[in-house]
């Protein structure tokens, strides 16, 4: 299981830092798309944001999001996010 606890994300395609509450293998983020709601993604398979195919989707405007990698076994420093279309 990967540990992201206090991990810096951000956006892979543009470097930017996302406001970001990480602890054990899940994260809170504020949502990308309108910076108005939080999205919870999960560092496990097949759970919600995991993956391009798991993306977690903010229920305000429906911005999608994954993690970009998953590196298994690992305390995590930074990590990366995927905006998918």
């Amino acid at each position: 299981m990967a540990r992201i606890t206090n991990a810096m994300l951000r956006i892979r395609e543009t470097g930017q830092a996302i406001k970001a509450d990480c602890f054990g293998n899940n994260a809170s983020i504020e949502c990308p798309g309108c910076h108005n709601y939080p999205i919870l993604l999960v560092a496990l398979p097949n759970q919600r944001g995991c993956s391009v195919q798991n993306p977690a989707v903010c229920r305000s405007c429906g911005c999608r999001v994954a993690f970009a990698e998953i590196p298994n076994g690992e305390q995590i420093a930074v990590l990366d996010l995927l905006l998918i279309d």
